[in-house]
């Protein structure tokens, strides 16, 4: 068999087995607990932390929160693909503790949500909140870490390290939002749409049926050995 088409294939069964051994999936409308994780994976950042100053004003021009989220985007090195990094620290004069850590924009991805536990990354540091469920929107958009009371991010807390694995290999603008009393919203990172999941499935389906019919075809052909 060639080795263009050899090449296709291989790369979706590398994603499939990645997809497979990465945090807990969470699929367009899902809701899950996220897996806790010591550490990240070895890799390095695709864009380094940032920290910007958050600011909750409701419609009547009350404060109700203010904080600071951290963010970066990180690159696995045994696959290349790309892991979103947020962690939110509430400030002691903030009236509203959080309970809503929401990105965008996901769709078009596969999405794993873990928190790490034990060993912050570089820009970060090891909080003390922990999500006990993330949801994500039923189109794939939004991905959010949710921190129901009595599990909120109360003055001076800091919630762990969220990240949002993908298998996407690029990023481009995108949006994080702070919820509780009110709505702050920041401009972050998101990975650039991929295809749909179900485009995958089928495109590696396809893939696997013509390696079975070209295989065939080659053993028709192949020579007998005697």
């Amino acid at each position: 068999m060639k080795k263009w088409f050899l090449a296709p294939l291989a790369g979706f069964a590398v994603l499939l087995a990645t997809s497979a051994l990465q945090a807990t999936p969470l699929s367009p409308g899902g809701n899950v607990a996220p897996s806790a994780e010591s550490a990240l994976p070895t890799g390095s950042y695709a864009f380094a932390p940032v920290t910007l100053a958050i600011t909750g004003i409701n419609a009547l021009g009350q404060t109700r929160f203010t904080g600071t989220l951290t963010f970066a985007v990180y690159r696995e090195s045994a696959t290349g693909f790309l892991d979103f990094l947020y962690q939110y620290h509430n400030n002691g004069m903030s009236r509203d503790p959080i309970e809503h850590v929401s990105s965008t924009d996901f769709a078009g991805n596969f999405t794993d949500v873990t928190h790490i536990t034990t060993t912050a990354p570089s820009g970060f540091v090891l909080g003390t909140a922990i999500p006990p469920s993330a949801t994500r929107s039923p189109d794939g958009g939004v991905v959010s870490f949710d921190f129901a009371t009595p599990n909120s991010i109360g003055q001076n807390r800091t919630s762990e390290v969220l990240v949002i694995q993908t298998h996407a290999t690029d990023f481009v603008m995108g949006t994080s939002s702070i919820i509780d009393g009110a709505v702050a919203t920041v401009i972050t990172r998101a990975p650039r749409n991929g295809p749909e999941p179900a485009t995958l499935t089928l495109f590696g389906g396809g893939l696997l049926g013509l390696a079975g019919l070209f295989g065939r075809r080659w053993l028709k052909r192949a020579p007998v050995v005697a």
